[in-house]
């Protein structure tokens, strides 16, 4: 029998240090998993579509149509669906957050269905603590943003 050599117990410094509250790209998936956790929800991101024995065909199928637009979703003690949209947020900043409208259009369509959405806020406290807040979705909560935050226009030439 082969040894193989044990590596040190003593742990290397990190790489890099990711600061949940610079770093925007990462918080909402923090959220997400979060949020997750604490409302018992199923996370989409991640995961192909597979058929929710629970729900009816209806709600299946219109799960599969929203599948990669929605954050999380579950079934209420009636076994109706729900959805969720999932927002991470510094305690104490009171913009409204963004959407996309493909996914306030995949909200409207839901709730024109009867099918529950929610918006879950997660806030990051400075002191490590976060706390959640669960509300009906309401698209005045929202600002439409189609993107153009995230797409870093190009820096100046300088000439």
């Amino acid at each position: 029998m082969k040894l193989l050599p044990v590596e040190s117990s003593v742990a290397s410094e990190p790489k890099k240090i990711y600061n949940l509250k610079e770093e925007y790209n990462w918080r909402g998936d923090v959220a997400e998993l979060l949020a997750k956790h604490h409302y018992g929800a199923r996370r989409t991101k991640g995961y192909d579509f597979r058929r929710e024995a629970g729900l009816s065909a209806k709600e299946n199928t219109f799960l599969k149509t929203v599948w990669k637009r929605i954050d999380l979703y579950s079934c209420d003690e009636s076994g109706q669906l729900e959805i969720y949209e999932v927002k991470g947020k510094t305690f104490g900043i009171t913009r409204r957050p963004d959407l996309t409208p493909s996914a306030l259009k995949v909200y409207k369509k839901a709730l024109a269905e009867n099918i529950k959405v929610h918006l879950v806020t997660v806030h990051f406290h400075d002191n490590w603590e976060i706390s959640f807040v669960i509300e009906d979705f309401n698209e005045k909560k929202f600002r439409t943003n189609a993107g153009g935050y995230y797409r870093r226009s190009p820096k100046p030439s300088a000439k």
